[in-house]
């Protein structure tokens, strides 16, 4: 499962902050091709969204992505991916505003300017017609939907969106978020917890700080499940926890550190790549070796 999370869905989410992100899905082809020896497959990126988010102070982008195969040219997954923030230390030192949570879709409440962002790509870049138009093409694809920081929540409201709109059932969409902020209070958490996705991955890098802001001690935030915490630098065949399948806020991963311990530096590098570097540069070192690659997820 770790090695899924850092040559697949990691690389996904990196690619947001590239102007040209179909340079890493090119090289996530090549190892899926190691993995598999299908060399009919393809991932190319349908659009990509770039709007500027006053809420964030910061220009919002994200892509959408198919995957499909030569014999039959039908659909696989569509990759949903949010890029975090352009300058991350400067927006969680002056411009995250936690006071302020609203309703969303009638479960729960989220913080304003997430929801905002995510809206401003969703519905006024555009992203939501395409869905539609992709879905509609091909009902039966399922979603892999993924985000590194400010993206990682806004991955998860677009994970809860499609599946309390029916645009899809929860049980074809999995959720994979980097160094995500809380989002929500508990009742968006419990939702994410009960949707049943095929998966819900929230990875932590050891002491991470942005995945523990907002501060749960003096806030209504929650995080949802299920974390994965990897309590060290997260090297190649490094070991790591998967935490609670039930509860978002589990005692024995990184909320077991205490908080003078942690750091952005763990924010803006995950396996070993810095984030949005390792996306602009293509994503280049990706392993095409079976024996080295030998898990995957579709």
């Amino acid at each position: 499962m770790g090695n899924d999370l850092r040559n697949f869905y990691m690389p996904f989410a990196a690619a947001a902050y590239s102007d040209t992100p179909n340079k890493c899905l090119k090289n996530i082809q090549k190892w899926l091709d190691g993995v598999d020896h299908n060399p009919n497959q393809t991932i190319s990126v349908y659009r990509q969204y770039k709007i500027k988010c006053p809420s964030l102070n910061d220009i919002c982008s994200g892509y959408t992505a198919i995957t499909n195969t030569y014999q039959n040219d039908s659909f696989g997954p569509i990759i949903i991916a949010f890029k975090g923030p352009t300058d991350p230390d400067y927006f969680y030192a002056s411009d995250f505003n936690y006071t302020e949570m609203v309703p969303f879709v009638g479960i729960g409440k989220v913080n304003k300017q997430f929801l905002d962002a995510f809206n401003n790509i969703w519905i006024n870049a555009g992203m939501k017609d395409d869905i539609l138009t992709l879905k509609n093409k091909n009902p039966f694809s399922n979603f892999i939907i993924v985000g590194h920081s400010t993206g990682g929540a806004m991955a998860s409201l677009a994970a809860v969106t499609i599946a309390a709109s029916r645009i899809a059932y929860a049980q074809v969409v999995g959720l994979f978020t980097f160094g995500q902020p809380r989002t929500g209070d508990k009742d968006f958490a419990d939702t994410v917890t009960s949707a049943n996705f095929w998966r819900s991955d929230r990875v932590v890098h050891n002491a991470d700080i942005v995945s523990h802001l907002p501060s749960i001690n003096d806030s209504n935030y929650y995080h949802h499940i299920s974390e994965m915490w990897w309590p060290n630098n997260m090297a190649n065949g490094s070991d790591y926890i998967k935490c609670s399948k039930y509860d978002g806020e589990d005692p024995e991963c990184s909320n077991s550190l205490d908080v003078s311990k942690l750091n952005f530096d763990d924010h803006k590098i995950y396996f070993g790549r810095k984030f949005s570097e390792y996306g602009v540069n293509g994503c280049s070192d990706l392993i095409t070796s079976k024996n080295e690659a030998n898990e995957k997820r579709l």
